[in-house]
């Protein structure tokens, strides 16, 4: 019999789809109410994600350069070019790679006159170009008007590996420095090393 040979318990690990093709391979009187509990929990209970959590205390030592025992931003994007730049340069990348696309419909939706360009008036109020400084700025050639070039040229620049880098470690001390003192502690980093692993390039849960 199929369960006189294996020994199936709540602790084999199998999958819920796995724990019904043994019930239904299995002659009624050989489901046990042992097994049949394994499959209710196997239905109810998440499954545990495989996850690494990072030692904070390695970690601490990595950021606080100096080693003072506090942990500033400024150590903190340090930490995140010298350890994360590769991680943080294929999310600009696949940011840019969607940016692109947006920039190309945006400017055809946008160019009234059809001139490859965008002036000024022609961008909505609640569009960040309709700012004039914003709209000076990615004006490379100063014509009064922007092309898709020069508006993907800007963004890249908005979402440049080294700001992503800047506005992680900001994130990160919005959350962590709960004294707001400006530098993070061993015990506040250890505290919020979740939230730190999930915005820095680290492997997430």
């Amino acid at each position: 019999m199929l369960f006189a040979r294996q020994n199936h318990s709540c602790e084999s690990a199998l999958l819920p789809g796995d724990i019904f093709r043994v019930l239904l391979a299995a002659p009624p009187r050989a489901v046990g109410m042992r097994l049949l509990l394994c499959a209710l929990l196997a239905l109810l209970a998440p499954r545990a994600a495989s996850k690494t959590v990072l030692d904070s205390k390695s970690v601490f030592k990595n950021i606080d350069a100096d080693g003072d025992g506090a942990a500033t931003h400024e150590e903190l994007v340090g930490y995140l070019r010298d350890n994360k730049a590769e991680g943080f340069q294929a999310r600009h990348d696949g940011v840019m790679d969607a940016q692109r696309r947006r920039i190309a419909s945006l400017v055809n939706a946008l160019d009234v006159d059809k001139d490859n360009h965008v002036s000024h008036g022609e961008f909505p109020g609640k569009a960040s170009f309709a700012d004039k400084a914003t709209f000076d700025e990615a004006d490379e050639n100063k014509d009064g008007r922007l092309s898709a070039g020069e508006i993907i040229t800007h963004q890249a620049g908005v979402h440049s590996p080294q700001v992503m880098m800047y506005r992680a470690a900001l994130k990160v001390f919005g959350r962590a420095d709960e004294d707001e003192s400006g530098a993070l502690t061993h015990a506040e980093l250890e505290k919020h090393i979740g939230f730190f692993q999930q915005h820095t390039m680290h492997e997430e849960f």
